[in-house]
Formats: structure tokens, sequence, C-alpha cells
């Protein structure tokens, strides 16, 4: 082990196989939220005991390889002119498997094998990574003149995930006699997941790393017990509306993990979805005996008690869920409603006020608070809330309706006074 270049959100470290020299290197990246520069991790430790060297390029930061310096590019370069491998190899999922296809170039690579690798992230097609690309400041990009000029590609991803998009736009930069894909049905994002809950991801990355053919690759035994591929399964049933079917794969999911909160809550909104209100009510209260109930739960519930006009019920579980989690808007936000039914303004008011504080891009939030302040005449604070949450929420009719009358109020608001001190 030795380190070719380090800094604080950065590691390239060497890794070799004791007591043989070997002449195939595989560079190998980490992908997206890894906080850790040590060790030989993302599947180098794995190809290291199968007998290739390993540069291991190791990223605490969520940048997508765009902080990675000149200087720390020409040390690799550097070392791999001055160890003279055979062949140079790359390897990574995701965010790795971009920069290693976009440093395929740079690296005079001869095969990159890339799990779910993303072409670009700041795309309107694909926004699964929005929040994390406005905070990258793109440096490198995979092109025609990025690319490795003799390297050839293998891509695994899953076809029915917004993954094909991305496989496309790489089809047209690299050469079709250099790009091959295994394609993944239903497996999610990444690939590389789903690949380890069937036990599978070693022997893929030992099989397909030089770039062996993969059709005979048994992909598809063990995927039952893959919570990735239920999953996504069950989502697409979902975007289907077959709605016992995706009943049917939560199950086996919830089988698998059976203390999975996420996956209950994910039932019960099967279970509305289907219409099977009485059965969802049901659930989500038996989750409340075990103990298991969060301010989401305790608000679904109080939403559902509101639309059976069953008040009394809804301010039940508004007080239950404000008692597990105060800072919940949706809570507030109901206990403002729920005080307007009751004819108690300044109680709604205040809710509206609270919910506004903890969620002000809401539209829900704003339009409730704006209602509250123009029936006690504020006028001028209610424009304001207007304003600001139609610039987030634009195609909101109540924030458009209650602009106009905000508008009206503001035009009598003398003549309204002079009627209301009468």
């Amino acid at each position: 082990m030795s380190i070719i270049f380090e800094s604080a959100n950065l590691k390239i470290e060497s890794f070799l196989p004791s007591g043989s020299t070997p002449s195939r290197v595989v560079l190998v990246y980490t992908s997206l939220l890894n906080r850790s520069l040590v060790g030989n991790p993302a599947g180098g430790a794995v190809l290291v005991s199968a007998g290739y060297a390993v540069i291991s390029l190791k990223s605490s930061a969520d940048g997508w390889f765009q902080d990675i310096p000149p200087e720390a590019i020409r040390a690799v370069q550097e070392h791999l002119r001055k160890v003279q491998y055979q062949r140079i190899l790359a390897y990574g999922s995701s965010m790795g498997a971009f920069a290693a296809i976009a440093f395929s170039g740079a690296f005079d690579c001869d095969h990159v094998l890339a799990l779910s690798p993303q072409f670009r992230i700041d795309t309107e097609f694909d926004t699964r990574w929005q929040s994390n690309s406005r905070q990258v400041r793109w440096h490198h990009r995979i092109d025609s003149e990025t690319i490795g000029k003799k390297c050839a590609f293998t891509v695994v991803y899953d076809p029915m995930d917004l993954d094909r998009w991305h496989a496309r736009q790489l089809g047209t930069v690299i050469p079709a006699t250099r790009f091959r894909s295994l394609e993944l049905r239903y497996a999610g994002h990444p690939a590389t997941l789903f690949l380890h809950e069937v036990g599978k991801l070693r022997t893929l990355l030992l099989a397909a790393i030089e770039g062996a053919p993969l059709k005979k690759f048994d992909w598809r035994s063990g995927k039952g017990r893959s919570r990735s591929y239920l999953k996504t399964l069950c989502a697409a049933a979902e975007a289907r509306g077959a709605w016992p079917t995706a009943l049917g794969l939560l199950n086996r999911l919830l089988h698998l993990t059976p203390n999975d909160l996420g996956l209950q809550l994910r039932r019960v909104s099967v279970l509305e979805a289907a219409g099977r209100m009485g059965d969802a009510t049901q659930l989500l209260e038996e989750l409340d005996r075990k103990g298991s109930g969060t301010a989401d739960l305790h608000a679904k519930l109080a939403q559902w008690s509101v639309d059976q006009g069953d008040t009394q019920r809804a301010h039940y579980w508004v007080k239950r869920g404000l008692m597990a989690n105060y800072m919940t808007a949706s809570l507030h936000h109901l206990a403002s409603r729920l005080a307007d039914r009751r004819g108690s303004a300044r109680s709604s008011l205040e809710a509206a006020k609270r919910a506004f504080r903890l969620s002000p891009d809401h539209a829900h939030v704003s339009g409730q608070l704006a209602a509250q302040l123009l029936r006690t005449g504020r006028v001028r604070c209610a424009s304001f809330v207007i304003e600001q949450g139609t610039r987030l929420n634009p195609d909101f009719p109540p924030l458009t309706s209650l602009r106009e009358l905000a508008r009206v109020y503001e035009s009598r608001r003398h003549e309204i006074w002079s009627d209301v001190q009468e």
C-alpha cells in the first residue's frame, strides 16, 4: 500500500496482492455518500484478492470527482507510466462509474466496468441528483474527447429505471464496437446493491472486469430475496395502479424485514390508493399501539378523520402527533384547520403561523396562513405570504384566488374598517 495523492476530501492509494507482481491494475472509484478515506473499498479488496493491483480513488465529498486537481491526475499518470502495467482497467458504481468513464482517456484505460453509470446529473430528464448537482462545479464530463480512445466499456444497468437514459446517452458517445451492456430488469439504482443482495456482485466483478462476455451470466436466480428488486417491482405496480400486486410485493418485503416502518407506511399508502380506507386506518392504529407511531403517521390519521367528518378524532390524532414531534408542519396545519372549524380564529391563526415557520414553501400551509390573516384584517401580511407562496407554487389555484381577494380587501380597506367600527 502506498499513497499516490492525498488532500482533505480525496485519497488515492495503490494496493498490491501479497507475493506477486501483477500485470493488470484496476482503478476503483468510490460512490456517492462515501465518507471514509481509509482502506480499499468499493470492490477494491476483492480485486486485490484475485491478483489485481488496485489504485483506489476515494472521495469523501459528493462532488462527482470534479474536485480532483490536475496534480492528482498527473500523479496517477506518473505512477502508471512508472509501473508499466500490461492492462489498465477501471470500475465504479453510479458516481464512481461516471468517474471511471470520464477519466478513462486521462488514464489510458483498456476496459471500464460501469455499474449504473450516470452520464450527467444536471439534466431536466433525471432530477434524482438535482440538489447535489447544484453544488457541483463541473470540470470533467463524459464526451468523445475524455473517453479512452482504445477503451472498451461494459455498462450494467436497469432498463426499467431512469438509468436507461444515461445508458442511451453513453451509446451516442462511445463507438458501438467498444460498447456493450448487461440489462438487469427491475434491479433498480444502483444495480450494485441488487447484485450484492443476490450474492452475484463478486462473480460479476471478477467475470466482467476485463471484458469477458456476459451472455450466460445468471443474475435472475435469487432475485426474489432482493429488497431492491422487490421494491422496484412494487413501484412499477403502483405506477400501473395494480394495487393487489403491489400489496403482495410489500407483504414479501415485510417478510424479509418485518420491522421496517417505511414499508409499513408504504403499505398504508397502497391500501389508501386501493380504496381500502378501513384496512389502512386499522394498520396505522395498530402501528401506533405498537409504539411505532410517528408524527407523519398521526398526521395521516388526523387527515383521514377530517375527511370522514370526525373532527373530535382528528383533534385527538393531532394532539398525539404534536406530543411525538412538535416540529411537524403538517400537524400544525391541521390544527389550524380544526380550530377554524370550531370558530376559534385566534387559535387557527397561531397554528397556521407555526406551520408556516416550519414549512414556508408549502402551498397549502401558505394558503391557510394567508386565509387566516385576511379573516383577521391583516391584509398586508396576507399579501406578503401570498406573494411568497405564489412565487414558489405558481400553479396552486387557492393562492391565486387569495391574491385576488387580498387586492379587493386592500382597495376597500378603509371602507371595510368603517363598516366594522359602526
